[in-house]
């Protein structure tokens, strides 16, 4: 027991201790255009302004996210409908509903949403991976592009090779200009304007995405199965540990998005903490053990979060003063759930958002049990 609650401290203080920074998990969050942070900065919130400059890194949660101003190192940001018009020093990775990129991103960029759009005024200098539904891109592209989406329009430059997955189709404008090599896999040849230029070859692989029709007997058990199980894991741990989580879940839903921005954080940095264990063999034994306690973590906040949402809609439906966590809540929660993962984007974004608060509160309610047992 020791051991493992000193290398829990471990992973929940190194990643923060490693570096200053600026943390926030209130409604709102604004960064006003004259003001400067040097530190990193970790922020949750419906809505989220980031109008001045940032030197390090950015994490940001919430529903609507706008970035004007200028960050200095990696951007980290999941929200709903998210902008991008200040330039980015480096990596940035992007999960969101709605997502524009306006300005330079310095190193790679990674995006998976719903509707993406690169504008013409946007550079990026490192590798472009995009994962979405509508994808359009406009702007420069200065190494590979990778692409798995829906509709596909890609009017920019691209200074090397392109694969691209399009299950509607892909559509090259006039001002499309790849250097490289083009290889994509659509149901039919891609439209490709007569100003377009491609320099290298081009390979088309033809495939049929499957259709909701072909939703069999099969797949609809399996979701069925797993709806049962998810009710039964969920009630089992509910009456197993029924203090431990009335504790848990009554903490994220009081303090959801202060909760929210602790899970986001920890399941971004943890990981980098893990990796850097395995540098030696203490550490990599530290490591493999570490490794484990967070997928044990990350399972159970993936079974906890629709008893958060079931806890949250029937205080609203109810209208009750206070939070209450009972077994019907539980089975609500994981009903609603399954049915909004259904919807593509919002729904695993929705999921998402569930699943960090809880991931953080896991976290949060463990350190607060180590020190009592310090005490």
């Amino acid at each position: 027991k020791k051991i493992i609650a000193i290398l829990c401290f471990v992973l929940l203080v190194s990643p923060i201790a490693a570096w200053a920074a600026v943390f926030s998990g209130s409604e709102t969050y604004a960064l006003g255009a004259n003001q400067t942070l040097s530190e990193n900065l970790y922020v949750a919130g419906s809505n989220i302004n980031i109008a001045g400059k940032a030197d390090a890194d950015v994490m940001a949660a919430g529903g609507t996210i706008i970035i004007s101003g200028n960050i200095g190192q990696d951007l980290a940001l999941a929200g709903g409908n998210i902008t991008t018009m200040g330039a980015i020093g480096q990596d940035a990775r992007i999960v969101g509903g709605t997502i524009i990129i306006n300005n330079n991103v310095g190193g790679d960029l990674m995006i998976f949403g719903g509707q993406i759009t690169i504008e013409q005024s946007a550079t990026v200098f490192g590798e472009t991976a995009i994962f979405g539904g509508q994808i359009l891109v406009n702007g420069n592209l200065n190494k590979n592009l990778y692409i798995w989406g829906g509709d596909v329009q890609i009017n920019g430059k691209i200074a090397q090779n392109v694969k691209i997955k399009a299950s509607n189709g892909l559509k090259l404008g006039p001002s499309a200009q790849i250097d490289g090599n083009l290889e994509y896999w659509a149901p039919k040849t891609a439209e490709i304007s007569s100003g377009a230029k491609i320099i290298g070859k081009t390979t088309f692989n033809q495939y049929q995405p499957r259709s909701a029709k072909n939703f069999g007997r099969a797949e609809g058990l399996a979701w069925f199965m797993s709806l049962i199980i998810s009710l039964v894991s969920a009630l089992l741990i509910y009456y197993i540990f029924r203090k431990q989580i009335q504790d848990l879940i009554l903490r994220a839903s009081v303090s959801f998005w202060k909760e929210t921005l602790r899970g986001f954080v920890l399941a971004i940095v943890m990981p980098v903490t893990i990796i850097i264990l395995f540098v030696t063999i203490i550490g990599a034994l530290l490591g493999i053990l570490g490794m484990l306690i967070y997928i044990l973590f990350a399972i159970f906040a993936y079974i906890l979060a629709p008893m958060l949402l079931g806890t949250i809609l029937f205080r609203l439906i109810l209208k009750k003063p206070e939070f209450e966590i009972s077994w019907l809540s539980v089975v609500v929660g994981v009903l609603v759930m399954r049915i909004i993962g259904f919807v593509p984007i919002f729904g695993w974004l929705f999921v998402l958002v569930f699943f960090l608060a809880v991931f953080g509160s896991l976290f949060y309610y463990l350190w607060r049990q180590f020190e009592a047992g310090k005490a």
